[in-house]
């Protein structure tokens, strides 16, 4: 019966699996740095521009400073083009396109990674211990020895019960 039962919960269990690595790769993608640093690392650190992860990683906003009265700079998490910008202030600059697909990438490859370590596991570890595989062959092996010794006779379980209960359990 509880075979039964495991083997319901089993598709369930798997989708929830599923769900929980995609579900855990994007949370990884969207909210660490790792990706950023790396697209700095690989792509704008060495093309000559000096430009320093802050600066790259940041956006310039201008806001107006009621104190003051006048237009203050401040930066901002983000890849968008300055406020300054002739053709396109405030919109998305062509390296949030490019992290975003690398954000995408990673998500692929680490789930990849994940149900390929996944289905690794499952194949190395067995379904039944060898223990119970022995048992299993051996309960087996009775089975048919004493079904077919009551095919040759009909009265051999009411004969040999007190013999086979004590020989073989």
């Amino acid at each position: 019966m509880t075979g039964i039962l495991i083997c319901s919960w089993f598709g369930i269990l798997s989708a929830i699996a599923v769900i929980a690595v995609l579900t855990n790769g994007l949370i990884i993608a969207t909210t660490s740095s790792f990706i950023d640093r790396f697209f700095y690392k690989r792509f704008v650190e060495n093309d000559g521009s000096g430009r320093l992860y802050f600066d790259f990683v940041t956006s310039i906003s201008e806001i107006y400073d009621e104190g003051s009265g006048t237009n203050v700079t401040c930066r901002y998490q983000g890849f968008r083009y300055p406020y300054n910008d002739p053709s396109k202030p405030y919109e998305y600059t062509q390296d949030f396109y490019e992290m975003l697909a690398l954000r995408l990438g990673f998500v692929l490859i680490f789930e990849n990674v994940v149900f390929a370590l996944r289905s690794l596991v499952a194949y190395l570890v067995p379904d039944m211990p060898a223990h119970v595989r022995v048992e299993k062959a051996r309960e087996e092996y009775l089975t048919r020895q004493v079904l077919y010794e009551q095919e040759k006779n009909p009265h051999y379980l009411a004969d040999h019960t007190a013999e086979f209960v004590s020989t073989y359990l």
